[in-house]
């Protein structure tokens, strides 16, 4: 199976390369920090921090609007023509201008009524960081088969983030401090890459691409819908958490998910690498061995990391008794978003079916925040009840796609 995989599939073993770098540097890096970070400002400063890491994240998927999806697609069907391809370039990016200037009039009207000067400076940051998420170019990269360029960008990138909150924590850490040596270089890094690629491809004036400006509107705006309901159920239990005054349970559970984001990063790499190959794809049969392989990985994983408890030690610190419990509920959703992923993004967008692929998100919505309200309503709020949740959530989403795909999708296996 590995090898009829692999054999003729060079475009697809470089791309799987060029993501995992990616996200093997913006993954692996903060595990070098993050355990002294927690120990200097202590777990709830540091459930502080993620909350509004939180806040600023949704406001980013808003920012992108799905465009990071639609741009990929939109960009192959216009291939070969460059005058589209420089247009399709300039809408997306006054596209995320104009969203970044109404999230940022809203998030400073709310930050001054519902925070301190403390947390007002945060939520500033947050908007900082926002203003690099109009310069990002992940889904040109990806599209225009670039991913090497932009893995060495961001390498870079996540280094000096890397020097400069180690030079905070010798100083002395603050949420400020720890926020800012992350967010500046995302700025600054994001803007010199969009402006490489804006001077090979033309600068242009966005007049004349107003009515193509509302179009990519309706147009991306589904992936939107889909993207941001995902993050909200991914950052509703931070939310909670914090809101309820479990004392640093947020940051506990944050920890949690960047352990099992660290490990899920590989499954979606793969995934990710075959999405822009899956629409000149003849049938379905790459991607089913890709789910089989990597569904046969995730069991190694799974007990291979839930078995050598000295690791986990280490990085949980204080609050290992509470976090193992919890990692080995989250864990197994690794499994099931090896298939969900991957029906969803490389099968049914693909085979022209991503209004289907937003209706499995909306409906697995609706059973998980009824679930989560009814949490709420007796009193249960726990950490270990949420992930519960949360595993509930992403198995109805898993199997509304598979029997979505099997049903209506355009290519057989």
């Amino acid at each position: 199976m590995i090898k009829s995989l692999i054999k003729g599939n060079r475009k697809l073993i470089s791309n799987i390369f060029s993501l995992g770098s990616i996200d093997a540097v913006t993954l692996i890096l903060p595990f070098i920090y993050l355990p002294l970070v927690v120990q200097q400002l202590g777990i709830e400063k540091y459930s502080t921090v993620v909350l509004h890491q939180a806040i600023y994240l949704i406001v980013s998927v808003i920012i992108h609007f799905g465009f990071n999806i639609y741009g990929v697609a939109e960009f192959h069907k216009i291939n070969g023509d460059k005058e589209k391809q420089k247009d399709l370039y300039w809408v997306l990016f006054f596209s995320r201008v104009a969203i970044f200037t109404c999230t940022t009039i809203c998030s400073m009207m709310l930050a001054y009524f519902l925070f301190d000067t403390s947390g007002f400076f945060l939520v500033c940051l947050g908007i900082i960081y926002n203003l690099g998420d109009i310069f990002f170019l992940r889904w040109y990269c990806q599209a225009s088969g670039k991913l090497k360029f932009l893995a060495l960008l961001i390498a870079v990138q996540k280094i000096v983030q890397l020097i400069l909150v180690l030079i905070v924590l010798a100083k002395g850490v603050t949420e400020q401090l720890y926020l800012g040596a992350l967010i500046v270089p995302y700025l600054i890094f994001n803007l010199m890459f969009f402006w490489y690629f804006a001077q090979r491809i033309g600068i242009f004036i966005p007049l004349r691409l107003f009515q193509k400006m509302i179009q990519t509107f309706r147009n991306a705006g589904q992936y939107l819908s889909s993207r941001l309901v995902a993050v909200l159920v991914d950052k509703t239990p931070i939310f909670m958490l914090e809101l309820f005054g479990i004392n640093g349970a947020a940051g506990v559970y944050d920890l949690v998910m960047k352990i099992v984001g660290a490990c899920q990063t590989p499954f979606n790499v793969v995934c990710q690498a075959y999405y822009s190959l899956s629409f000149t794809a003849k049938s379905n049969v790459a991607l089913f061995r890709i789910i089989s392989l990597c569904f046969i990985a995730f069991f190694i994983l799974y007990f291979a990391l839930t078995s050598n408890p000295s690791i986990l030690d280490w990085y949980f610190g204080d609050s290992y008794a509470s976090a193992v419990p919890l990692l080995n509920i989250l864990l197994l959703s690794i499994g099931i978003n090896v298939i969900s992923h991957n029906i969803g993004i490389s099968g049914l967008i693909p085979s022209g079916l991503g209004g289907w692929f937003n209706i499995s998100v909306y409906l697995s919505a609706v059973a998980y925040f009824s679930a989560i309200f009814y949490v709420w309503f007796i009193g249960a709020v726990t950490t270990l009840i949420i992930a519960k949740v949360t595993l509930f959530y992403l198995a109805v989403l898993m199997v509304l796609r598979i029997l979505i795909f099997i049903m209506l999708s355009r290519r057989v296996i």
